[in-house]
């Protein structure tokens, strides 16, 4: 009898033990990246005043709505590794600073509409980087995961970690405009350590 109960408390230590440990595992792991840690993309820090004038000349009627909430709009320049032909003559100064960047899955604009927030699914092994480039100044604009969050900012870049689940919110009553590269994870390891 003292056996069993001996062998039922060292299991349930165990089961403690591991479950603590994955905890710590998780709690250490980093979800947002300084873009400085990565020298390629400081030429996208550089020029954003340049990169949101090409973007602040695309309508909605150039970009695409890929959650049919009308909360968010896309207007994709690379996409699947491959450069998006109609994007040539609409942004032609960002598309010569991507051509400089190796391994971008994808890079579009992204607009963010008033007063709203998306929920998106984890890219697996994918690491994300927002350019800011007309963010309100007023009322936040971030990126939430795991109730860790980084604000968006005019002219100011971060990365995150889209291998987990995400969300996206603007608190403003204005639309916020990005620039969205997503990298793969492993592309990226050797920087972001």
């Amino acid at each position: 009898m003292n056996l069993k109960i001996i062998i039922i408390f060292s299991l349930l230590l165990l089961i403690r033990y591991i479950i603590k440990d994955k905890r710590k595992e998780n709690k250490n792991k980093r979800l947002f990246y300084s873009s400085n840690e990565i020298p390629q993309l400081k030429i996208l820090d550089k020029n954003w005043r340049i990169i949101a004038q090409e973007c602040n000349k695309l309508t909605l009627l150039h970009m695409k709505n890929l959650y049919h909430n009308k909360e968010i709009f896309n207007y994709d320049i690379i996409l699947d590794e491959k450069l998006v032909l109609d994007s040539i003559n609409l942004c032609p100064i960002t598309i010569n600073i991507l051509k400089s960047i190796p391994n971008i899955l994808y890079a579009g604009y992204s607009i963010l509409k008033s007063n709203s927030e998306i929920y998106k699914l984890s890219l697996r092994n994918t690491i994300t980087y927002h350019l800011g480039l007309n963010i309100s100044t007023q009322d936040p604009s971030y990126v939430n995961i795991h109730n860790l969050k980084m604000s968006d900012k005019t002219g100011k870049s971060f990365m995150f970690d889209s291998t987990y689940n995400y969300s996206e919110i603007n608190t403003s009553v204005f639309d916020n405009a990005r620039l969205v590269i997503i990298f793969k994870k492993s592309n990226m390891i050797s920087y972001i350590q």
